[in-house]
């Protein structure tokens, strides 16, 4: 499938006062991207890039969800068939009846759901149409309109296909029915390119998002606060467990602030106690604010609510195994801020007709905790991911996996690799990848142990494709392949592992009832281990749910999650949970097994993380003692910010912060220099704060002072920030000196022997702050090419002067 063309038709209709428009847009399908397997008596029909039909029991074909940008107020008015081109597929078949979802724990018969007789009687066409539209949602002002395309068509009386290679339409939209959404600059940095990820007509996305104004979190020069765009929501008991992490959050560059529910309680409006949340973090979305981690377990059924959850219901899932396997616990009630989440008032949250889209218009994530042990355990456990993690183990991955469906149970063989082998394949060639699996029905070479050691030794991800419950993972019949007690004595140190799962109820918050597991589920047990296991856990709070002969919503929707931080380069832990549900969001729409895995799939963790995807790196950072001076007016300083090569490192966020007065953030340039402007009106010690996530660097804290008022510079405030030379060159012929000034000042470069003479003078003259590159083609100031040997680089400021020792090998 590709994109032919779009057309945009705008024109206004005075008499309503909206504006009208259309567009077009082509789709193509080739013959080459059929494929088919035999299931029996059936034939199963799959389109590359497709997903399938799930009206239970009519024929499942190729169905293509297009997601389509919409100017901010507007909503899609029609939508109709422009032209088509079809071709008969040979042959006769005999189209497998789409069947219901099946729970990843039901390890009894499946029903097998036979061809409805009204459809595959018919002689009409299946599915009637080409093209439907479905819905249109927003995130976080960003209108999302969802068109379905059925690019294969099924005579079902004569057993025919028919495959439509090239579909156009047209979408009609109107302007004005709804209110546009102003967002910040912050916002729209991270928000907009999720979009880009899910729309198809991408060149729109920067048209026709919603207004922009002043980015909240990063201030002008001069301004002496922000507004938070990282909320920590908790019991009043664990404020100050947390506030180490507001204030790490706050010195790199994240604004952050705690709010305890108590004050929210008393505060903000709302029909319950999670109405009055949801209604504080769409206040403050309002303002820009992007991450909310809520500080606290949420099981009322035991006394362990500290940040009440909402609890979603929309269908009978029917596996029958828990009383109320379809009451979901949801913490995306939090990140959806759109609507009340129950639109027909009837008290139940979440169901088809309540107008929830499912979109995350914020991150959130929440730290099980209960005692203020545990909030400490949580925090340091980020801290020391964040700012010190161990070498050697971020590019590991460990991928334990079973026999999910046995034919004999569920009339068909289906197992864990396959979703592992999915995920392993969209990882970088150069991890290490540990795939433990074993596809016998009942433990065949260990697969328990082989899981404790692997997550001992200590791994960057964990993915488990295996059968579950609120204590742990599961072979088919309920033999353990790693569960809480294991979770409790893990031993991996300080080597965090972020773990996801396609298992039933391992994130089953309100599901245990005392015992050992201390009723926490599994999920929880991994993030509360103290100083082991896990930084982070993402499962489901009711089933997994797994398709038939093929891969399932949670399977699905676990892969993407890796997608979208190695191909979509989403960093932030939060950002890449929502995006990997958010993809999905098309098909949710109107899919019961979607919507329900959407719906159950929860951050046990810090949104903002930043995830390692590589071995962390060290940065080079190179900045004056002295920044300011109180009283003295505007002062300007560099940050000179590189890698242990000597590469200048772009994009570095450079946050300079001094008590309540300065709060700065920069970006370094394509030099690598950060220009940094601050007004002091405090005398003391300022943290300087360089971070590149993005690029796999750890942090880097430094300071600088700002002097009281009539104190002068130091001299040697225009040392070099940055003075290093590469000597060998790939040619052999040529050496790159590069130095970093903070000030205009003369620059001195000047080349001597080991006896002293002067080889060459490189340069001698004023230059203005930056950094430079200089080369030296190894000759003398005659011309003549040196030998090898020992040599001397001097460098002069108007007050400072240095020497570096060069050894100088052909």
């Amino acid at each position: 499938m590709r994109r032919i063309s779009l057309i945009c038709l705008v024109f206004f209709v005075f008499s309503i006062s909206l504006i009208a428009g259309e567009f077009s847009w082509t789709v193509t399908f080739s013959p080459d991207e059929l494929s088919f397997t035999s299931i029996n008596d059936y034939d199963m029909i799959q389109l590359k890039g497709c997903n399938q039909t799930g009206e239970i029991g009519a024929p499942s074909l190729p169905v293509k969800y297009l997601s389509f940008v919409l100017p901010a107020s507007a909503e899609v008015e029609n939508v109709q068939i422009k032209s088509s081109t079809t071709v008969h597929i040979p042959g006769t078949y005999n189209i497998l009846p789409s069947q219901r979802p099946i729970p990843l724990s039901a390890n009894r018969s499946v029903q097998f759901i036979p061809p409805l007789k009204e459809v595959y009687d018919s002689y009409e066409p299946y599915p009637a149409k080409l093209v439907e539209y479905i819905k249109t949602g927003s995130l976080c002002g960003y209108r999302i309109a969802v068109i379905r395309v059925y690019p294969v068509q099924y005579i079902p009386k004569e057993k025919r296909l028919n495959l439509y290679t090239n579909i156009t339409f047209k979408i009609t939209y109107k302007e004005g029915l709804h209110t546009k959404k102003v967002i910040t600059g912050g916002q729209k940095v991270i928000f907009s390119q999720e979009v880009m990820g899910i729309v198809e007509n991408r060149d729109y996305v920067e048209i026709w998002g919603p207004a922009v104004r002043d980015m909240v979190g990063k201030p002008s020069p001069f301004q002496r606060s922000v507004s938070p765009v990282y909320y920590i929501i908790t019991d009043p008991s664990f404020v100050s467990s947390f506030e180490p992490l507001r204030d790490w959050k706050t010195k790199k560059g994240v604004p952050a602030e705690i709010v305890t529910t108590n004050w929210l309680y008393a505060n903000y409006s709302g029909v319950d106690n999670p109405d009055k949340i949801r209604n504080f973090i769409k206040e403050k979305a309002d303002s820009g604010a992007i991450w909310f981690l809520l500080g606290g377990q949420c099981d009322y059924e035991h006394g362990e609510e500290f940040v009440p959850r909402r609890d979603a219901w929309f269908c009978v899932i029917g596996a029958g195994m828990y009383p109320d396997e379809d009451t979901i616990p949801c913490d995306l009630y939090y990140a959806d801020l759109d609507g009340t989440w129950d639109g027909n008032g009837n008290g139940t949250y979440g169901e088809f007709g309540d107008g929830v889209d499912m979109y995350a218009d914020v991150y959130v994530g929440r730290a099980p905790v209960k005692t203020v042990a545990q909030a400490n355990d949580f925090v340091n456990k980020v801290l020391t991911y964040e700012k010190t993690p161990p070498a050697g183990y971020a590019k590991k991955i460990m991928l334990p996996a079973v026999q999910l469906f046995w034919w004999l149970t569920h009339g068909f063989d289906w197992y864990g690799s396959t979703v592992n082998n999915a995920i392993a394949d969209i990882l970088p060639a150069d991890w290490l990848k540990a795939k433990l699996y074993d596809d016998n029905i009942l433990p065949g070479w260990g697969l328990h142990q082989a899981t404790i050691d692997s997550m001992n030794s200590g791994f960057g991800f964990c993915h488990h494709a295996n059968h579950g419950n609120e204590d742990g993972h599961y072979y088919l019949f309920g033999n353990v392949v790693y569960d809480y007690n294991d979770a409790d004595a893990s031993t991996n140190g300080d080597r965090y592992t972020i773990i996801n799962a396609i298992s039933c109820f391992t994130g089953g918050v309100d599901q245990n009832t005392g015992g050992g597991n201390g009723n926490d589920c599994v999920g929880e047990h991994y993030v509360m281990r103290t100083g082991n296991c896990c930084v982070a856990s993402i499962m489901n709070s009711r089933y997994g749910l797994g398709a038939y002969e093929m891969m399932g919503p949670s399977e699905l929707l676990d892969t993407t999650f890796y997608h979208e931080i190695f191909k979509q380069d989403k960093y932030h832990l939060g950002e890449a949970h929502a995006a990997s549900k958010d993809a999905w969001v098309s098909v949710a729409i109107s899919d019961t097994g979607f919507r329900y895995c959407v719906y159950e799939l929860n951050l046990f963790g810090d949104p903002e993380m930043p995830i390692w995807r590589d071995e962390p790196k060290t940065l080079i950072v190179s900045h004056p003692s002295i920044i300011g001076n109180v009283g003295g007016g505007p002062d300007t300083f560099l940050v000179d910010v590189s890698s242990t090569m000597d590469a200048p490192v772009v994009g570095a966020i450079v946050t300079t912060m001094e008590d309540s007065t300065v709060y700065e953030i920069d970006t370094t340039n394509s030099s690598g220099i950060a220009t940094v402007i601050i007004d002091p009106v405090n005398e003391g010690t300022a943290s300087i704060t360089v971070t590149a996530y993005d690029q796999s660097y750890k942090p880097y804290e430094g300071t600088g002072q700002i002097s009281p008022p009539g104190v002068t510079e130091e001299p040697s405030r225009d040392k070099p920030l940055h003075f290093s030379m590469n000597v060998n060159s790939p040619a052999g012929k040529l050496s790159r000196i590069t130095y970093t000034i903070p000030r205009t000042t003369e620059v001195s470069l000047v080349i001597y022997d080991a006896a002293g003479r002067e080889v060459k003078g490189l340069l001698n003259k004023m230059s203005s702050p930056g950094r430079y590159s200089i080369v030296w083609d190894r000759s003398d100031k005659y011309g003549k090419r040196r030998k090898s040997g020992i040599y001397f680089i001097s460098m002069k400021t108007a007050h400072f002067h240095t020497t570096k020792k060069i050894v100088m090998i052909q």
